[in-house]
């Protein structure tokens, strides 16, 4: 939710690409669906929840180890569906849902640049032209957008407690 990742990536999320002392994940471009290389800037609520984990479950070679034997050393990405099914979101919310929700809420809400939300995304840019001649990452623009997105989650939080 923090992130804006697709559900299979922060399922494998290995330690290796998560830099806590600059707040970055670099996760390498055979992970992502567009097959870039794509950094990730992490709010301060992520890198305390991160810190919280790894003192819980150690520094393996995965985020989230897999509690059982099973085909893969991570928890599947269907792990965080059922999550949320146990949460009470049966039929009302999925995890790639999150990503619409930061998309929506992101422009809506806080009104933040298409632009800056879809390099998050790390959806593609569109048209042969901006594809061919756009480079643009927006890293200082979506740094501070992820904080942003943070803290509004957080209000939201409060709001409910």
């Amino acid at each position: 939710m923090l992130t804006g990742l697709r559900p299979g990536v922060v399922a494998a999320a290995p330690w290796q690409e998560i830099d806590l002392d600059t707040a970055e994940w670099h996760i390498a471009a055979c992970r992502m669906k567009m097959n870039h290389d794509h950094i990730v800037p992490l709010p301060r609520q992520v890198v305390a929840l991160l810190n919280e984990l790894q003192a819980l479950t150690g520094r393996g070679d995965y985020v989230f180890p897999s509690p059982a034997k099973q085909k893969t050393p991570h928890v599947h990405r269907d792990a965080l569906s059922k999550a949320l099914r146990e949460k009470g979101f049966r039929g009302k919310h999925a995890t790639h849902g999150f990503r619409g929700m930061l998309r929506t809420v992101g422009r809506e809400r806080l009104g933040i640049d298409i632009d800056v939300l879809e390099a998050q995304l790390a959806h593609a840019k569109r048209g042969e032209v901006q594809q061919a001649y756009d480079r643009t990452t927006f890293d200082d623009d979506r740094c501070r957008v992820m904080q942003e997105w943070a803290d509004y989650i957080d209000r939201l939080c409060d709001v409910k407690a």
